[in-house]
């Protein structure tokens, strides 16, 4: 306060050390590779990086990989910020970590009752369907949906609306 500084902290002693500019670019994946995870390599001036993304991974997240950005001095470089994008899928929406789909079922498997096999990111299931089942009518199946970011064997749910396909024909018997 009255002129008695801390030692080292008076003007020219300022250290020379900076960090390097950090870098961003963007790296898409498909629905399916953020499901399961994947690998992408980066050039990156004359290195070859391998990304690694973790199950789960989603829109615009923020992947850091340290000291691969611009060059400092005394080697304090900067990062390198690589965002995801997941592309779209024609057959699931993505809504944080649900999953959304349709699924048709015939007329009859409607009104009377039944089960189909429904297309899942981990394969097939077998659904029991209500009888009287309306068309538009949404089914939860649990733990068939996205794996939590960073976490093992969690998975959210698959939502999945029904669509009642009508016959546009029918036959005398299927009349009866």
């Amino acid at each position: 306060f009255y002129g008695g500084g801390a030692a080292g902290a008076g003007p020219g002693s300022r250290s020379n050390n900076f960090k390097g500019q950090d870098f961003q670019t963007e790296a898409e994946i498909t629905l399916e590779e953020a499901y399961h995870g994947t690998h992408r390599l980066i050039q990156l001036e004359d290195e070859k990086l391998r990304i690694t993304t973790k199950p789960g991974a989603y829109e615009d997240q923020l992947l850091r990989i340290k000291s691969k950005g611009g060059k400092g001095n005394r080697g304090n470089h900067g990062d390198l910020y690589i965002r995801i994008h997941v592309a779209p899928h024609p057959r699931y929406t993505r809504k944080g970590d649900d999953l959304h789909t349709t699924h048709t079922i015939d007329l009859f498997t409607a009104v009377l009752g039944g089960s189909t096999i429904v297309d899942t990111m981990s394969g097939q299931v077998k659904v029991k369907i209500a009888p009287g089942t309306q068309s538009g009518k949404i089914i939860r199946i649990k733990g068939k949906g996205m794996p939590v970011y960073g976490e093992t064997n969690i998975f959210v749910d698959l939502y999945v609306q029904l669509q009642v396909h009508v016959p546009e024909t029918l036959t005398d018997k299927q009349r009866e």
